[in-house]
């Protein structure tokens, strides 16, 4: 096996086994990932290149979009599709225009969101670990708190494609 197929198969492996949180946070690194790489093609004036990049950060974004919950906080929801699909339009412009500035703005939010994500789930890790040693009845709010918070990909319902945009 060689190094290539063993990356795959460790990626794989990581996307088959993923909560959701852990998965909404690596299709936000795969955007982030083939958002660079486009931006990085943009720069050097290589269309091809970064029209693939851009296609793949734009089909990881749309994984966002299609991965969100908006049953326990609507408002929230709508604000996350809004924002994603901003990012969406940010880079499709990148690659209408072959304007790096929008790559960039893509990537600015993308960065947030893949840090207050993370801020998240440190969070709800420190409410759990604080909710264990609190009588029973007090649990149960941190745990709903944070599957509330996490997008809906329930793995019991539906395979998981989003090996081939992270990859």
């Amino acid at each position: 096996m060689n190094n290539q197929a063993a990356a795959d198969a460790y990626l794989e492996s990581r996307v088959l086994t993923a909560a959701p949180y852990q998965l909404h946070l690596l299709v936000v690194e795969a955007a982030l990932r083939h958002s660079r790489k486009a931006l990085e093609a943009l720069e050097q004036k290589d269309y091809e290149v970064s029209y693939f990049a851009l296609t793949k950060a734009r089909e990881c974004v749309d994984e966002l979009v299609f991965g969100l919950n908006d049953e326990p906080i609507p408002d929230l929801s709508e604000g996350m599709k809004q924002l994603f699909l901003y990012i969406h339009r940010c880079l499709r412009l990148a690659d209408l225009t072959h304007e790096t500035k929008h790559v960039a703005d893509g990537i600015k939010i993308l960065e947030m969101h893949r840090d207050n994500w993370m801020l998240a789930i440190e969070r709800a890790a420190q409410e759990r670990a604080a909710g264990e040693s609190a009588p029973a009845s007090a649990t149960s709010a941190p745990v709903q708190a944070q599957s509330q918070a996490a997008p809906s990909h329930d793995s019991s319902d539906e395979p998981r494609s989003s090996f081939s945009l992270i990859s």
